[in-house]
């Protein structure tokens, strides 16, 4: 599966001559790279913005569109169709032979020698939309978006100009723009531009207080922070009672789920009673609504999670019914995700510790077909990872850990705990706590020299 990777380019500034090295992308093949093709059509591709004097701006570079379904090549290089410029032909040339060598032998390949060129990068945009069935009138709503966070960079300095741009456009501050800000800083992240990927972090938490929507994504990563120091029950309790708002309380038992359990409410049981025998109404009156209020997030957090599972088990059975597993797994890679990864590798670890060979052959045949979809597109981090989740633990991770001590870098260890937080957001308690269970082997395998 072909990733056209970016090449670092040296431009100088157009304002104040400062050289920034860009990662610039030449080529985007549609099937393979979707954030690329995202990050194209929502003006973060090939962007580039000065650390000194803050201009930004889109590079005007050659770029070739692919769609091997489809069959489509779009093309524009800046010059304009029907120049004879040699480099230009040259340009094109390399693009299309690179391309071509990642098709398979049997795939058409006559109308990657006469893409369709334009003479405008827009216009181009409009035909990739088209392409990619996105709906112009959502496209702009979030294009509008996008300058938006543009205009919040360039006064991000400025107190009083800042506090002007969030009451002027406060309404758009929603669950969308927080994604998209999100992706943005992901989006830069990937492409190397760590000071960019700073300043929209920067930007994130500026703006995070200022709304309803901000509040509560802020109180979710308030609660993550928490669940990083390990607390126990009678911690988890303590910092329900000093949540500020009713955000936090939903943020913090929904990411430490596990410990809203009979022994938490066996403890705030006890709490009660003793505000009883000290006469504190009040006191027993909040810590009851606050008993009801966790019951009744825990119930909805448990369904969600549930739901998630039940629909990703049933996703692996059809799966796993299908005559030809490389077919049905690429029918239905959107679905999958971490819950199904989840399921899968916790159903391969019980057929394998209870003996079930064929089904756990068969289980193990849709984790390779898994992976040889994905396996491009993954970090050489996650693909670790991926390998240690689909190993029986401690005994089957470990004996991985110590037989590979080399790979696991710090860079691994960091990402186990990203992975972490995040399947705790999503409730996910028990992968969480497998993941935090091989993160700290790994942590003891590299901390212990090696044996000579």
């Amino acid at each position: 599966m072909p990733y056209f990777a970016p090449q670092n380019v040296p431009i100088k500034c157009p304002n104040c001559g400062t050289e920034i090295i860009v990662p610039v992308f030449s080529i985007i093949d549609a099937k393979d790279m979707p954030d690329a093709v995202n990050a194209l059509i929502m003006g973060m591709l090939n962007v580039f913005q000065c650390p000194r004097c803050g201009t930004a701006g889109m590079l005007n570079v050659p770029l070739l569109y692919h769609h091997p379904e489809k069959k489509l090549a779009f093309l524009y290089v800046p010059g304009g169709a029907g120049v004879g410029d040699e480099r230009r032909q040259r340009a094109i040339g390399e693009m299309t032979r690179a391309v071509m060598s990642t098709l398979p032998d049997d795939h058409p390949k006559g109308y990657l020698l006469q893409p369709r060129e334009f003479l405008a990068l827009p216009s181009m945009l409009d035909a990739i939309m088209e392409a990619e069935g996105i709906d112009k009138q959502v496209l702009e709503e979030r294009r509008r978006k996008g300058e938006l966070v543009d205009k919040f960079l360039a006064v991000l300095d400025d107190p009083v100009a800042f506090a002007a741009v969030v009451g002027e456009h406060r309404d758009k501050l929603d669950a969308e723009f927080y994604a998209l800000l999100r992706y943005a800083r992901d989006v830069a992240r990937a492409a190397g531009q760590a000071k960019e990927a700073e300043r929209l972090e920067q930007l994130r938490q500026r703006l995070l207080p200022m709304t309803e929507w901000g509040r509560k994504e802020l109180a979710y990563d308030k609660a993550v922070a928490f669940l990083r120091g390990q607390p126990d029950r009678k911690q988890f309790l303590d910092r329900l009672l000093a949540a500020e708002n009713e955000q936090e309380v939903e943020a913090l038992v929904r990411v430490a789920r596990p410990l809203a359990d009979y022994l938490f409410f066996q403890l705030l049981a006890e709490r009660i009673k003793e505000a009883e025998k000290a006469g504190q109404d009040e006191e027993v009156k909040r810590l009851e609504a606050l008993r009801d209020r966790v019951l009744q997030i825990t119930e909805e957090v448990d369904r969600e999670t549930q739901k998630a599972v039940d629909a990703a088990a049933e996703l692996l059975r059809r799966i796993l019914s299908a005559p030809d597993l490389d077919k049905a797994v690429e029918e239905n890679l959107e679905h999958i995700d971490d819950v199904f990864l989840f399921v899968l590798s916790s159903q391969l670890r019980q057929a394998e510790a209870e003996g079930l060979t064929e089904i756990a052959e068969r289980l193990g045949k849709v984790w390779e077909a898994i992976s040889r979809r994905v396996q491009p597109e993954v970090p050489p981090e996650l693909a670790i990872i991926e390998e240690l989740l689909s190993l029986p633990y401690p005994e089957g991770t470990l004996q991985y850990l110590e037989s590979h001590r080399e790979r696991i870098t710090p860079e691994v260890v960091e990402l186990m705990d990203v992975l972490a937080q995040d399947m705790e957001r999503q409730g996910l308690t028990d992968a969480a706590k497998r993941i935090r269970e091989v993160r700290a082997q790994a942590l003891a395998v590299t901390a212990t020299p090696v044996r000579s």
